[in-house]
């Protein structure tokens, strides 16, 4: 019997990135990257890491795209223009250009810090969880408490346990 405060769910959802160009990390994302974690040194927006933090538990800081680049073929520019400004994760959306019109993926107002953990652990990471997990990352009191980590979808207990059993009798390296 589960305890009154864990409450059961269970619901299917797909990933489906559309069929776009190969991802490419521009001068311009390279560069805001570059200002983001090594001149102002943003730690991780989302647990607090510091880029050395990060490194010493063998992670790094990465830039996350807000809109997804995957995707950005399918925005409406002045809506994502419009958020941008309003969130303005890190000081930048006096950055934006005057016409939404010019605004591309890889604007530095459109990246947000994240240690690799937060970014892209399944189940767990900005690409794995749901938004009230990946909010409620931001906002523990104590950033090392492992409660959204302990409560990982199911799916993602059962594909860790395959892969070790894979592992074990030799099927993949």
């Amino acid at each position: 019997m589960l305890p009154e405060t864990i409450v059961p769910k269970s619901f299917k959802e797909l990933e489906i990135y559309p069929d776009r160009e190969e991802r490419h990390d521009d001068r311009e994302y390279r560069h805001a990257h570059h200002i983001l974690v090594n001149v102002e040194k943003h730690p991780c927006f989302w647990c607090g890491k510091t880029k050395e933090e990060a490194e010493a538990e063998g992670n790094t800081l990465e830039t996350h795209h807000w809109a997804e680049q995957s995707l950005w073929h399918k925005f409406d520019q002045a809506l994502v223009y419009k958020d941008l400004k309003w969130l303005d994760f890190h000081g930048h959306a006096k950055d934006l250009p005057d016409n939404s019109a010019d605004l591309h993926a890889n604007h530095i107002a459109n990246l947000v810090v994240s240690c690799s953990t937060c970014h892209r652990e399944n189940g767990y990471g900005l690409h794995g969880a749901t938004i009230p997990f990946v909010w409620a990352r931001r906002w523990l009191k104590n950033k090392s408490d492992d409660v959204l980590k302990r409560w990982k979808p199911l799916h993602v207990h059962v594909k860790n346990a395959l892969f070790k059993v894979a592992r074990k009798k030799g099927s993949i390296n």
